[in-house]
């Protein structure tokens, strides 16, 4: 339960400078977006036409966790955030055992060190995701078993979600987790634990906090994830925009295995049929991440020990085929480098993106039936993050103008930032001069940003 108002709620003026209006400028020369947060009694629509730089004022109605002063842009901060906790960034530092945050500029794509980072609460983190609105934070603790479930203020500062007699925060787990995602409605939260082979729903309350979702007798919970093979050792996760499948990349099985979300947000492992198996094997080795397309058609494997991507497509009934070469496309396309640790799709489905373990990150153009080609090396590609770096994962901006990579050399943790070229999607390195790559704790071992785990 969200704690009570402290007195009367005052609309909050939300005053946009020069600068701020600049940094919504959009190539059409409009900015929409829109929040809502019932949970918290509060709303905002903004619709901005930006023909000029401008000061603009907006009234934001309702009141935030703390009374009024929060202003209904999401979490529990004390101060009003800006635009909002969407331009965010955090790196889970399973060394350093904390999370180090970054509020994102808009305009150059350079990162700030949130007030209080890096935040506590977590042991041996291994896996990171953000709600899609900002509101949440979930971090999978591989040191003890747990999930810990936050808050995000208004600043982006991570709060405790509040613990209970019934619904402890760090909430229980199965052995090792390593994997977590988060329902694209915001109602459940995924967790898979390598050390038992399963994964495990929990149900997302109004607080943030997680409740363990009541098994049936047709749907267990945690379920398994093994097929034939007596070890499977779930590495990633991934769930389907629409919210109707889930799949797990099992890395010592060398498969992925296929469920059906059901109502209540439990799973069901989806039957075989024809010629398509379930768990459905990826011909090559240790797969370590994944990614699917925005349409929901294909899934994209990384496949660490065999140093190439997989490409799948997903049928209307969740189960996955492999997607036949086609022409000069490979299927799996080998990335140009070694051992690729995370994937990422933009959104408008052109540009695949992997962090390779070798100390680069590869980009690839990806065709209408799925394929992968590799965006041209006169282009840069792939691009050297740095000498004897380990690029562990990455992720996208809001905006998807820059593309951010946590990596590690020397157990020393840094994220290096990227420009993105619209047309080609090769990435350009953003200066030094502006600090980058920037510090984070020791062993990075997860980065996010909302809805981008």
């Amino acid at each position: 339960m969200l704690p009570p108002s402290k007195g009367a709620c005052q609309p909050s003026p939300l005053i946009l400078t020069a600068t701020a209006s600049l940094s919504l400028l959009r190539k059409d020369g409009i900015y929409q977006t829109m929040v809502s947060r019932e949970a918290h009694n509060g709303s905002i629509l903004k619709k901005v036409l930006l023909r000029g730089l401008f000061p603009l004022v907006i009234l934001v109605s309702g009141c935030g966790d703390d009374g009024g002063s929060g202003g209904g842009f999401g979490g529990t901060g004390e101060t009003l955030g800006g635009l909002g906790t969407t331009s965010i960034l955090y790196v889970a530092n399973n060394g350093s055992d904390n999370v180090s945050g970054y509020s994102i500029n808009a305009t150059g794509g350079t990162l700030v060190a949130i007030p209080g980072s890096p935040f506590s609460n977590v042991s041996g983190p291994s896996a990171m995701a953000v709600s899609s609105n900002g509101f949440f934070a979930y971090v999978t603790n591989s040191r003890t078993n747990t999930v810990t479930a936050f808050r995000v203020s208004t600043e982006g500062a991570l709060l405790l979600a509040p613990t209970t007699q019934s619904n402890r925060n760090p909430t229980p787990i199965d052995a090792t987790p390593s994997a977590l995602a988060i329902s694209p409605d915001i109602k459940h939260v995924y967790v898979a634990n390598r050390g038992a082979d399963t994964v495990t729903a929990f149900d997302i309350g109004a607080s943030g906090a997680l409740t363990l979702i009541p098994p049936t007798a047709d749907n267990s919970n945690p379920v398994s994830v093994r097929g034939t093979n007596p070890v499977a050792n779930p590495a990633a996760i991934a769930i389907t925009q629409n919210g109707k499948f889930l799949y797990i990349a099992n890395s010592a099985s060398n498969d992925v295995t296929a469920f059906s979300i059901g109502a209540t947000g439990l799973l069901s492992l989806i039957a075989p049929s024809g010629t398509n198996a379930n768990p459905v094997t990826t011909s090559v080795t240790a797969p370590k991440s994944m990614a699917i397309s925005p349409n929901g058609s294909f899934l994209y494997v990384a496949n660490s020990g065999s140093h190439n991507v997989t490409v799948f497509q997903i049928g209307a009934n969740g189960l996955l085929t492999l997607v036949p070469p086609a022409g000069s496309s490979t299927n799996p396309v080998p990335i140009g480098s070694t051992s690729p640790n995370s994937l990422m799709i933009s959104s408008n489905g052109r540009f695949l993106y992997s962090a390779n373990g070798g100390g680069a990150v590869s980009g690839f153009t990806i065709g209408g039936d799925g394929l992968l080609t590799l965006i041209p090396s006169s282009a840069g590609n792939p691009v050297v993050v740095g000498t004897n770096t380990n690029p562990v994962a990455l992720t996208l901006s809001p905006d998807e103008r820059f593309l951010y990579v946590a990596h590690v050399r020397n157990q020393e943790g840094r994220v290096s930032a990227y420009g993105i070229n619209i047309e080609t999607g090769a990435l350009v390195p953003l200066t030094t001069l502006v600090g980058n790559p920037f510090l984070a704790g020791t062993t990075p071992s997860a980065i996010a940003t909302p809805g981008r785990p």
